[in-house]
């Protein structure tokens, strides 16, 4: 930045009548530059044609301006500011009746008296030559106002008016007709913007959070970890300063919520670098476009062995995608998580995606949920499948790593670990070349045998299936995969237990009162609505139900399924397609055996209708 710097001292302290433009790309900072560093050093410099004064900087942003006019209005409005000082004037060069008429046509011509008058002291007025006039979004301009028309404006400012003009632009996205040879016409000095995102980053966090010691001074300990994620993919200021100011709610949210005693709190040293990075990482695709709240992109799901790339273990590299055959949650590991674990955390991505403000609660929850915290305290054994994992895994010994993956197998023989654990302890037991040397056909008994001898504890995971993905590439996959099967299907049968007791009221509330029943069904403020409820039903007994209700709740029912399943229905309810299937095959037999007209009838083929348009509906 100091070349940059000294060109514009050069520039300010010199005869000169032409332009300096300031170019680089969207976002790179430097209009936060000039108005930070620039507009400051612009301050303490002696104007050229007066040593007694010095010069007053004003920067105005050419953003959708249709006139000449109209920029001449906002040079005014713009040095409104610099005369609170009642005894400062604008000189007679600005033109006393310009600036009248653009003060009424703004409905300001109380300002008028702004203007100098013969009785005031000449010294205290302010004149265009002492004025450092900065446009900014030169690019940006409505296609109303013509380049040509803009740089002869600005021409007449530098050669009648001797002001010293920036202009801050993006130089590759101003239209190429006439522009160059207007340019030079106008613009002495052309400066590329490189960005010192070292010292932007000071700056930035002194200005923003000067009010917030304790999150500038973490800011200010996290700053090498902060840009080195952040450089991964962008150096746009403006998505740095939001990421920045949307972790300083999660930071202070953590910090306040947490008790004293919480044993989360030894463990910070990781806590804070894990969330810092999944906010970063986040907040660049959320503001890049490559995400939102509801298009996720699969960004939720686990990664559990996406580490194969970072350790391949003498065995054949898998196949290299190029970057438009990778998806975009593909890109996002591989940019981010590709020496860690990953962990998506749902408070914070709701939080900077705009799905909701953010619950540092929930956030504690996953934490806890993530470091297998129980009762404020880890277990045993997830202290040792915790060391064994990236990356402090490679600050064992040997003989440590040996013995903690002996230990942690033995955990596993006891039914310690959950079910979305087991093929990352088959993994972590084999990988390095399997230094326990471990007969593998054993060792995936022994796990899945371990699995079935911990089943009364488990929990049930939602989406297992889905989040347990296991890379025909990985080492050793038709392990992996039998290991997967068993886990899939313990948590399977836990979510069945947890569903025959949940949806056991909700079924028996059709009989006793339809209104409410529906109502729960349809109402998107409702758990229910999001929940595939009748997967669980008895498709007999509903049609028994159905068969033998009145017209009257039979029509009702009808809306149901209408008012359930509409264009673009929720992607969870898929599962109910085999429930409505088995409906539709019993109505359509029925409607064999109706008369073709009447009320009846017509009720169960506007039914039958109503179900194959559902199913069809969730199966696209």
């Amino acid at each position: 930045m100091k070349q940059l710097d000294d060109i514009i001292n050069y520039y300010l302290k010199t005869d000169s009548n032409y332009a300096v433009m300031i170019t680089g790309d969207w976002g790179i900072g430097k209009t936060y530059y000039y108005k930070n560093v620039l507009a400051k050093q612009i301050k303490e410099t002696i104007t050229f044609q007066n040593a007694r004064k010095k010069y007053k900087p004003i920067i105005v942003s050419l953003f959708g301006l249709s006139s000449i006019e109209e920029i001449q209005t906002e040079i005014f409005l713009s040095l409104f500011p610099l005369l609170k000082n009642k005894t400062i004037k604008l000189g007679a060069s600005i033109g006393k009746s310009l600036v009248k008429g653009i003060l009424k046509l703004k409905g300001l011509g109380e300002y008028g008296e702004i203007i100098s008058q013969t009785e005031t002291n000449t010294n205290d007025w302010i004149n265009f030559n002492e004025i450092v006039l900065c446009f900014d979004d030169f690019e940006r301009l409505s296609n109303k106002l013509s380049i040509e028309e803009l740089i002869g404006f600005i021409n007449s400012l530098v050669e009648n008016e001797s002001i010293k003009v920036i202009v801050l632009a993006n130089e590759d996205k101003i239209p190429k007709e006439n522009y160059h040879a207007l340019k030079e016409k106008v613009i002495g000095n052309t400066i590329e913007f490189i960005q010192d995102i070292s010292q932007t980053y000071d700056s930035l966090i002194q200005i923003k959070f000067s009010g917030f010691s304790e999150y500038r001074k973490f800011l200010e300990l996290h700053k090498n970890l902060t840009l080195e994620i952040f450089g991964r993919a962008s150096n746009n200021i403006r998505i740095l300063s939001f990421i920045l100011d949307y972790f300083h709610t999660i930071y202070s949210g953590y910090i306040t919520s947490l008790p004293q005693n919480d044993i989360l709190r030894e463990y910070e040293s990781e806590v804070f670098p894990r969330i810092l990075k999944f906010t970063i990482a986040v907040g660049c695709l959320y503001k890049l476009g490559s995400i939102s709240f509801k298009r996720r992109e699969n960004i939720e799901e686990f990664a559990f062995f996406d580490l194969d790339d970072l350790i391949l273990d003498g065995r054949t590299p898998k196949k290299i995608k190029t970057d438009d055959e990778k998806t975009i949650r593909e890109k996002f590991i591989e940019k981010y998580y590709k020496d860690d674990l990953y962990k998506f955390f749902s408070s914070i991505y709701d939080f900077i995606t705009g799905g909701a403000t953010f619950d540092s609660n929930t956030l504690i929850s996953e934490l806890k949920s993530h470091f297998h915290i129980q009762e404020n305290a880890i277990p045993i054994a997830y202290e040792t499948y915790n060391k064994l994992g990236y990356p402090v895994v490679f600050a064992l010994k040997d003989s440590e790593y040996i013995a903690l993956t002996r230990q942690m197998l033995g955990f596993a023989d006891d039914g310690n670990y959950d079910p979305q654990n087991a093929v990352t302890i088959f993994y972590f037991a084999t990988r390095f070349g399997n230094p326990l040397n471990l007969n593998l056909e054993k060792l995936e008994r022994r796990i899945i045998k371990g699995l079935y001898k911990g089943v009364d504890s488990y929990k049930y995971v939602a989406s297992l299936d889905m989040h347990l993905r296991i890379d025909d590439a990985s080492e050793h996959p038709e392990h992996l995969k039998k290991i997967r099967a068993v886990a899939i299907e313990i948590n399977n049968s836990l979510m069945q237990e947890i569903t025959n007791e949940k949806y056991r009221g909700i079924e028996e509330l059709y009989k006793n009162d339809i209104d409410q029943f529906i109502g729960k069904l349809i109402d998107k403020k409702d758990n229910y609505y999001y929940e595939p409820v009748l997967e669980s039903f008895s498709i007999r007994k509903f049609y028994s139900f159905f068969l033998n209700a009145s017209g009257e709740i039979k029509w009702k029912i009808n809306g149901l399924f209408k008012h359930r399943y509409p264009e673009h229905p929720y992607s969870g309810l898929k599962t109910e397609v085999h429930f409505l299937e088995g409906l539709l095959q019993r109505i359509d037999k029925k409607i064999e055996s109706l008369p073709s007209k009447g009320l009846n009838s017509f009720v169960f083929n506007d039914f039958s209708k109503i179900l194959k348009q559902s199913i069809e509906r969730l199966k696209s």
